[in-house]
């Protein structure tokens, strides 16, 4: 096993169809806090909306890429994530699951966990657990007792179990913690506390395709810039060819397409969401990257949904106009 410097789940991003439905859904009906609202650096037509705890913590951010037109993900496929799953405090999952019943999801239960999917497709859990590692929020309708407290583990699809366990072990430096409840290989970093989980499954299929509702990649936590450098040095002794170190503004990412054919991504914890807002006024105005700064009434207008839709989406979560509402703290 190699020397570890994976800290956790850092974020996933997945894609999907309409970023204001995705503000009411992730805020509103889920509870998290919209951090921050900014563009695909990448490609700044596209809103890229990140989703976590009171503050954005490292470990909490299920962020999205909105495309109107994004064709449904091929669910059949292997290579790709198959649930992402939040951390619930104890005692909790009787709340979620008439909060999420009330917006009309359909829950099911596996394992004593709760498993559904959001209004775009991706495959969420909550399973109930402690993290000490993160903020609460002043959310109109979810109390502080009740709000999701980031990430407790993802499930990835893979053609074959023994190529992607010996890079995890033997490269990045997982500990095969054995099989778990569901049949899955759990792979854990450190301690095996939520958040640094990875549970593998073998699923047979043709390589998966992008679309709405599936995660483009997860991104796992580097306390540093120079613990990024050495897990980059034991991709490429792998054989692998991650991309250099690319600034996003709230943290530095290095990008590698891994064994499974998934893309890991590998963030700093740093700088953070607080860079060019408020911790107060956290996800309440466009943010752009200072390259697209002077095309800011372009990049504004061709976006869609529209700036004045994401508005109306955040008002509505603010003002609890909020699917499922009616199950807040003061309801047990």
């Amino acid at each position: 096993m190699r020397e570890r410097h994976l800290l956790g789940i850092h974020h996933v991003t997945a894609l999907s169809r309409r970023g204001d439905e995705n503000v009411r859904f992730h805020s509103g009906t889920l509870g998290l806090r919209t951090t921050k609202r900014t563009v695909n650096f990448d490609d700044p037509s596209t809103w890229h909306l990140y989703f976590g705890d009171g503050v954005g913590s490292p470990g909490t951010s299920l962020t999205y890429f909105p495309h109107p037109m994004a064709a449904p993900a091929d669910r059949d496929a292997t290579g790709q994530t198959l649930r992402t799953v939040f951390t619930a405090p104890p005692d909790s999952l009787g709340f979620w699951r008439e909060r999420l019943e009330r917006a009309g999801v359909a829950v099911a239960e596996e394992h004593g966990e709760l498993v559904f999917e959001e209004p775009d497709g991706t495959r969420l859990g909550i399973a109930e657990g402690r993290r000490e590692d993160t903020e609460p929020w002043d959310h109109p309708d979810v109390g502080a007792d009740r709000q999701l407290r980031g990430f407790e583990r993802v499930i990835i699809g893979v053609p074959e179990l023994q190529e992607t366990a010996e890079f995890l072990t033997g490269t990045l430096g997982f500990t095969d913690a054995g099989e778990t409840a569901g049949g899955d290989r759990r792979f854990v970093l450190g301690d095996d506390a939520p958040g640094t989980r990875l549970d593998v499954r073998t699923v047979a299929g043709r390589p998966s395709r992008l679309g709405s509702g599936s995660v483009h990649h997860v991104a796992w936590r580097v306390a540093d810039p120079e613990a990024q450098s050495l897990v980059r040095e034991q991709l490429v002794q792998a054989g692998l060819q991650p991309t250099g170190v690319v600034d996003r503004d709230y943290f530095l990412a290095v990008y590698c397409r891994v064994p499974g054919g998934l893309i890991f991504e590998f963030s700093t914890d740093g700088p953070g969401f607080a860079t060019d807002e408020s911790v107060a006024r956290l996800g309440h105005a466009l943010q752009l990257p200072a390259q697209y700064e002077a095309r800011r009434a372009t990049i504004e207008s061709g976006l869609r949904p529209t700036l004045a839709e994401m508005d109306a989406a955040m008002a509505d979560v603010a003002a609890g106009r909020i699917p499922g509402a009616g199950t807040g703290a003061a309801d047990d």
